[in-house]
């Protein structure tokens, strides 16, 4: 299991999100209709995903979800987090992303604000936005209290 010392933090976790908010663009809206949202892009080989689903939209195929995307951009999207699929926190309970209590509730958070459709700036303006409450109510550790 990992340990709190190497688990993801969330001051990188947040500095993450924002670089990808700003790689795709405030108003991106990321649609993973007709399939569930995938952390990498619908067309990434390692998925085994896409047979079946039917016609992909453009959003998609050209990246994966803002979590995905922070994830890649710290070097952390492995192929476990690829082809896992699930929420942020089944990555953070089965281990397959080390991150601390904090950082899960504030991926969390951007995730669903994301998967109701809104902009990656409005998921990211939300996380911002709970940053506090985060750090009053979460620990700043790997283990559950």
């Amino acid at each position: 299991m990992a340990t709190s010392e190497n688990a993801l933090k969330l001051p990188f976790a947040r500095t993450a999100v924002e670089m990808a908010m700003q790689k795709q663009g405030r108003d991106f809206v990321y649609a993973p209709i007709p399939g569930p949202c995938m952390y990498v892009p619908a067309d990434d080989p390692r998925t085994g995903a896409v047979v079946g689903w039917g016609p992909l939209n453009d959003s998609i195929k050209k990246t994966g979800c803002l979590v995905g995307e922070a994830l890649a951009l710290l070097g952390l999207r492995t192929d476990a987090v690829a082809v896992g699929g699930g929420s942020v926190y089944s990555l953070w309970s089965d281990g397959r992303v080390a991150m601390t209590e904090q950082t899960r509730e504030y991926l969390q958070i951007v995730q669903d604000v994301q998967d109701r459709g809104s902009t990656w700036g409005e998921a990211f303006d939300k996380a911002e936005s709970e940053v506090e409450r985060i750090k009053r109510n979460f620990r700043d550790s790997r283990t559950p209290q």
